[in-house]
């Protein structure tokens, strides 16, 4: 069987979770390809993925003509028996296809945005698209969700559902997470090339509301009024929307701001972190606190969407909007040295659970299952 993957979202030179996993997951599934083909699409340039080869066609065309003509046209023209989309929507449905859904959050907007931004050009077109990508993933053969929370949210706005939904969680990029490193070195690296003195909590990710990044702010400015030290919040990533208010970050002692770093910095900054903090009001999967629980980093999550699922009985959940609570327990990591080692444990525990293999077996198998039903 000759399967074809639109791995479009690859091409926009992100350095996000969507880019982590289209990328995994196509180099485990030519790795696991077996007597199957498979024929990457994409209209723009690819980064490199290493130790595997497929075939790699190059299509013109910006979204509209990409997702609607050329894609269509070169699917039937290098006779691919299946596609399986990582783009987010399918704009023309011409052989059997499985859908990669990462989550729906803006069908959440309403639960944690103030009206105010319900004016906005971007609030409209973000609810605009997810409405389509739902109507349009009725009319697939196969839908293949990043967790069950994502799986249960996309049947609850989608409505009735033909097709089989299956899940299939990521891995853990192997390139991340140096486990030959001492805490030594690690911290090493930390100091001397990111001049970031420990100890410090850390947040990866895009800094906007969804991401509750103003009460993690709030959180760390509460530990250090109550502590008296000098304790850094390291905050990685870029705005985005919808934005935090300015305020929320100016004149805030103790905050460093670093964009998206190399593989090897970010493995060195979860290693070296006392926790990575994530009070996401939703998430789809939680790419970033999987990769800190592998690195045997402690974490401090929200209870909203798949985060609970994703941490199990590792890490500390708490409610998005209860500071208090998440001081508390930045506290306990801070000054409890036997409980940040127990916490160190359970993350390296649970991380083992989640595989590039396992999540890219799922796929072949639901991809072979829609083909010959």
């Amino acid at each position: 069987m000759r399967i074809g993957i639109d791995a479009k979202p690859l091409s926009w030179a992100t350095e996000g979770g969507i880019s982590v996993i289209c990328s995994n997951l196509i180099r485990q599934l030519a790795l696991q390809s077996g007597d199957h083909e498979i024929v990457v699409f994409s209209n723009g340039e690819l980064p490199e993925i290493r130790h595997v080869e497929f075939r790699i066609v190059t299509l013109p065309g910006g979204l509209a003509r990409y997702s609607g003509w050329e894609l269509p046209a070169a699917l039937r023209h290098y006779g691919c028996d299946a596609l399986l989309s990582l783009s987010p929507e399918v704009y023309r449905h011409v052989i059997p296809t499985v859908l990669l859904v990462y989550d729906i959050y803006p069908m959440m907007y309403e639960q944690w945005l103030s009206p105010g931004f319900m004016f906005s050009m971007n609030y409209w077109r973000h609810r605009l698209q997810t409405r389509f990508r739902l109507a349009s993933a009725r009319r697939l053969e196969g839908l293949l969700a990043l967790s069950q929370c994502t799986s249960d949210d996309f049947r609850h706005y989608a409505g009735k559902l033909d097709s089989p939904m299956r899940v299939a969680l990521p891995g853990v990029d192997a390139e991340l997470c140096h486990n030959t490193w001492t805490a030594g070195e690690a911290k090493r690296l930390v100091v001397e090339q990111l001049k970031i003195e420990c100890p410090f909590f850390l947040y990866v990710g895009a800094i906007n509301r969804q991401k509750n990044v103003q009460t993690i702010i709030q959180a760390h400015s509460f530990l250090r009024a109550r502590t008296g030290l000098d304790v850094a919040l390291v905050l990685v990533g870029h705005p985005n929307w919808p934005p935090i208010d300015a305020g929320d970050l100016n004149g805030r002692q103790g905050i460093v701001q670093l964009p998206w770093l190399s593989k090897r910095e970010l493995g060195a900054l979860y290693a070296s972190a006392i926790a990575l903090i994530h009070l996401s009001l939703y998430e789809g999967f939680g790419m970033t606190v999987l990769e800190a629980m592998s690195c045997g980093t402690p974490v401090i999550v929200s209870n909203c969407g798949s985060l609970p699922e994703v941490v199990g009985n590792a890490g500390v959940i708490c409610e998005p909007s209860d500071v208090a609570s998440v001081v508390d327990a930045m506290e306990l990591l801070l000054f409890n040295p036997e409980e940040q080692a127990r916490q160190s444990m359970l993350s390296s525990q649970r991380s083992a659970n989640f595989s590039w293999e396992n999540m890219a077996a799922i796929a072949i198998r639901l991809i072979e299952d829609v083909v010959h039903q």
